[in-house]
């Protein structure tokens, strides 16, 4: 795969105060742009690995939502993990995000193909 520079975007992540500038690449084989973004921080999600961990770990062990995050987007990653779940087992638990995580899987999204890509 070849890229070349495509230039800078800025991007907002959670826990920084303004917006962050980003590099892009664009490849001219396939005309895809890839976006660099901070280690933590999934492809399309603006919270990082360990926020998002800790929403559905506190969902599936004390059946709540943590308070220092909008509800919404909570419900938003639990339902993607159940989509990631149902491939290895019916009841979305802690077994079932160890392997959706093992598997290199990101476990809120709502793809089907969401490998997470490394450049």
């Amino acid at each position: 795969m070849r890229l070349w520079g495509h230039g800078y975007v800025r991007r907002y992540f959670d826990g920084y105060v303004y917006p962050l500038w980003v590099k892009r690449f664009r490849c001219p084989d396939c005309s895809c742009v890839y976006t660099l973004r901070p280690d933590l921080f999934y492809p399309r999600f603006r919270y990082s690995l360990v926020t998002i961990l800790a929403s559905i770990v506190a969902r599936l062990t004390e059946h709540r939502w943590l308070s220092c995050l909008p509800r919404q987007n909570q419900q938003y990653w639990y339902a993607g993990f159940r989509l990631q779940a149902i491939r290895f087992t019916n009841v979305p638990d802690l077994a079932a995000l160890e392997q959706v995580l093992s598997c290199g899987l990101v476990p809120a999204s709502h793809a089907l193909e969401c490998v997470i890509m490394r450049l």
